[in-house]
């Protein structure tokens, strides 16, 4: 079921939408393509990739006598050339490794948004919440699916940030069809646990514990410009690099510390990451874990809201109090998802004075009069409280009160004779 779901050509998840329409609609050169007509055309089918057909003269502006052009104004970019992987690593079969510069649809089509990214995170999506107590590191590797476009020289980071856009928003629209939930999601989380529970013999937990975690170092170490190496070593690591590769070195050129703006229908993405807490309760947790404002795309300022801001390797992550009034407070990010119980407050128990020994005389209970001043049950209570205070106090108190009233009910008969 997790394969008939993530799979890239025909996955009813993993290959949800297309890009096509959004290519053609920017219709922007690819990096590689060369500014001036005159630059000899790129490897592969010359046909198609011809300058003097296929070019990006539309930037020149932008190009012309930079640092990182030639003096024609064309990219400084390393092509990486066609190869075989033959280790078997990933598949029993030779693999050919080609990054297409030359082929008709990578020259002609559209650079922005990147189709390969939204395609990855269509698969990686679908998996980390399949697999949510994975979620964080899966999302770091779709990531770096993504990144490696920019690698091979094909597109630019903001198409990586487009096609990740893309791919959270397919996948929330999945997550929130109620029909294909039931009848494909659901069923192939139940598939896939009790597929890997069998295999290893141990609950997802234990053999989680056991394993060593996910780790990359895409750049031997090197950092990007702007940026870091992009290390990942273990779930914090993974859940910071993948908040790097969502705005890249991008400046916020948007207003800054908007409130938070999370897309209707992105809070089923938690559905199975924080399955007890409601749907306004997953949506805090998006708010309180997403990017700031103002990076390119960001739709924070619109009706639909923006799927730019959302740091999904955060908000699965993430470490949740519940609240006695039903909100929620995300305590920490970059651990194993949990939701902690609402806590409540301890009543510390007020000490019972210890009545101290005392050879205070014994005083009579004080009956009440008629036409006394005050009820003799408040006298009563008046006495009882101030004993809880001393028994001396109370003592003398409570004989000041008893013949206070007796004097004045033998005042009011003497009057009344």
């Amino acid at each position: 079921m997790t394969s008939a779901l993530i799979n890239s050509s025909n996955g009813t998840s993993g290959a949800y939408v297309s890009t096509g329409a959004a290519k053609a609609h920017f219709s922007y050169p690819r990096p590689y393509l060369p500014t001036d007509p005159a630059t000899p055309a790129v490897s592969g089918d010359a046909v198609a990739c011809a300058p003097d057909v296929v070019n990006a003269s539309s930037l020149t502006a932008n190009r012309t006598g930079k640092a990182y052009t030639d003096a024609n104004g064309n990219l400084d970019i390393l092509r990486v050339p066609a190869t075989v992987d033959a280790t078997h690593a990933f598949s029993p079969n030779d693999v050919t490794l080609d990054p297409g510069y030359g082929t008709v649809g990578i020259c002609t089509g559209g650079s922005y948004p990147s189709g390969h990214t939204t395609t990855a995170y269509q698969a990686g999506v679908t998996l980390a919440t399949l697999l949510p107590e994975l979620a964080p590191e899966i999302l770091a590797r779709a990531s770096e699916a993504g990144n490696d476009r920019i690698v091979l020289g094909v597109h630019y980071p903001l198409d990586i940030v487009g096609g990740r856009i893309g791919g959270e928003a397919a996948l929330a629209a999945r997550w929130s069809d109620a029909e294909y939930r039931s009848a494909a999601l659901e069923p192939a989380r139940t598939e896939l646990v009790d597929y890997l529970e069998k295999a290893t013999g141990s609950s997802i937990a234990a053999t989680i514990a056991a394993e060593a975690p996910y780790t990359s170092n895409p750049y031997g170490g090197a950092a990007i410009p702007g940026g870091t190496s992009q290390i990942v070593t273990d779930l914090a690591s993974a859940v910071a690099v993948f908040a790097e590769r969502a705005t890249y070195v991008f400046a916020q050129t948007g207003t800054e510390g908007l409130a938070a703006s999370v897309p209707a229908g992105a809070e089923n993405l938690l559905l199975t990451t924080f399955p007890t807490l409601t749907d306004a309760q997953r949506t805090s947790v998006l708010a309180q874990t997403e990017l700031d404002s103002g990076y390119p795309l960001d739709g924070s300022e619109t009706a639909d809201g923006s799927w730019q801001r959302l740091d999904l390797a955060a908000a699965t992550s993430a470490t949740v109090q519940l609240k006695a009034d039903d909100s929620v407070t995300v305590v920490s990010t970059g651990g194993a998802a949990a939701v902690l119980p609402v806590s409540v407050p301890t009543a510390t128990p007020t000490p019972t004075p210890t009545a101290t020994p005392s050879t205070a005389p014994v005083l009579p209970t004080a009956t009440p009069t008629e036409g006394a001043s005050g009820s003799g049950s408040n006298l009563a209570n008046t006495g009882s409280d101030v004993a809880a205070v001393a028994p001396w106090t109370a003592g003398l108190l409570g004989l000041g009160l008893l013949l206070s009233a007796i004097a004045g009910v033998r005042r009011r008969r003497h009057a009344r004779s």
